[in-house]
């Protein structure tokens, strides 16, 4: 059972029995007369039998029933009784802690708000120390890092930016007033450090002075391949400068392969046809002048030259020709052939016999007047016969008439043919 309500306000009250209830005996004891008159009710009423179908069943049920409902509507009201001034007490209760709260809050607020002023601010200064020692910690801890990651800073850079790294770092000198608990790792790791970047230092040197060995050489090298570049182009150059000049003296070789003098006349056109311009021959524009020059008058000594020999030979052709045609014409007097006109001395018997007897490419028609001059003619094979004559008798034809083998017959018809073609 719980304790009566006691307050100090119930204190100065003390002879109001209201106020010194104890509420579950208070409660029991309004409800104990109903409770006892609903055990009563359930005594009487148990083992009741009745037949509901009937009108005394009906009259009993209605009894039982309208005093057990008696017994529920006398407890409410009682119930009703009971807590209306209990009811008013407590909202007389609320009311009244309304006016006395209102009345208490404005003192009670102004030291409650000291009161939490300074628990706030004792909470931030707190805070603030907790971040000005979380913050130095980390100021410390990045002052250790930036020591042991120089290394890995610098590891890629110049030999002058890895000096500048220990140049850096040498002074430092960790303090307790620095570093605080740590400065024992701090002196450690720099130390560390120093040494990882001297090793790095003369790694780095070592490469460097490779690479500017290695660089010279390359630099050596592209200098001697453009060198040769330049070489090879200017030689070339003037390579292609001295075979047109070569070609110029080539003339000359040309020419001693010649057969005729017309044929040297040729190349003579050619080589002073030639223009030397210092654009195409540039420094060796005078050489070339002066072999164009030479290589003309070797040519015209050649020319002049085989030209002799051509004029003394037909000279003796001719001599032998007409030798041969006062022999024929002596011949065919002596055979008495009819002869139809004179005979001249000369070329005209001796050619028309050898190109009859001796080629066989036509007919020799000799006549005999009667004056006893002698006179012949050549009908050639094609107005003889009505044929045109074979290859290898124009070869022989050329042959003869210019008193060269037939190789060479028909090589000069095949550089004729090429030139009538060309033009």
């Amino acid at each position: 059972m719980s304790k009566p309500l006691q307050t100090v306000e119930a204190g100065s009250v003390a002879n109001q029995a209201l106020v010194t209830l104890d509420p579950e005996a208070y409660a029991a004891a309004v409800y104990e007369p109903f409770k006892a008159r609903l055990d009563a009710e359930i005594a009487n009423s148990t083992g009741i039998t009745y037949n509901i179908q009937t009108k005394e069943g009906m009259a009993v049920a209605k009894e039982h029933r309208a005093i057990l409902r008696a017994i529920r509507i006398d407890a409410d009201k009682e119930r009703a009784a009971r807590k209306a001034p209990i009811t008013a007490i407590g909202k007389l209760l609320e009311s009244k802690y309304t006016e006395l709260e209102s009345a208490v809050t404005p003192h009670e607020d102004k030291f409650h708000a000291d009161i939490k002023a300074e628990e706030e601010r004792i909470e931030t200064e707190k805070a603030a120390k907790l971040k000005a020692e979380e913050d130095a910690k980390a100021a410390i801890q990045n002052k250790i890092d930036a020591i042991k990651n120089k290394p890995l800073e610098v590891m890629n850079k110049s030999v002058a930016d890895i000096e500048e790294a220990i140049a850096e770092l040498s002074p430092l000198v960790p303090t307790p007033a620095e570093y605080g608990e740590r400065f024992i790792e701090a002196e450690y790791a720099l130390k560390a450090t120093l040494d990882t970047l001297a090793s790095i230092l003369s790694g780095k040197k070592a490469q460097e002075q490779l690479e500017a060995q290695n660089r010279a050489l390359q630099a050596e090298q592209a200098a001697r391949e453009a060198e040769a570049q330049l070489a090879a182009r200017e030689q070339a150059r003037v390579d292609r400068i001295k075979a047109k000049i070569q070609a110029i003296k080539n003339n000359i070789i040309t020419a001693s392969e010649c057969d005729f003098s017309n044929q040297i006349s040729f190349l003579m056109a050619t080589v002073d046809d030639l223009v030397i311009g210092e654009q195409e021959y540039q420094e060796f524009t005078a050489e070339a002048a002066e072999i164009k020059a030479k290589t003309f008058n070797a040519l015209k000594r050649q020319h002049d030259s085989l030209l002799q020999a051509e004029q003394e030979e037909a000279e003796a052709a001719a001599k032998a020709k007409a030798e041969q045609a006062r022999e024929l014409s002596k011949e065919i007097l002596e055979n008495g052939v009819v002869v139809d006109a004179s005979i001249p001395d000369g070329d005209a018997v001796t050619n028309a016999f050898v190109d009859s007897v001796n080629t066989g490419t036509g007919a020799l028609s000799v006549s005999v007047n009667e004056q006893n001059e002698v006179t012949t003619s050549h009908v050639s094979l094609a107005k003889a016969t009505g044929k045109r004559p074979t290859a290898q008798a124009i070869i022989n034809l050329v042959a003869t008439t210019y008193k060269v083998d037939s190789s060479t017959a028909q090589r000069w018809l095949e550089q004729s043919f090429g030139e009538l073609k060309a033009a």
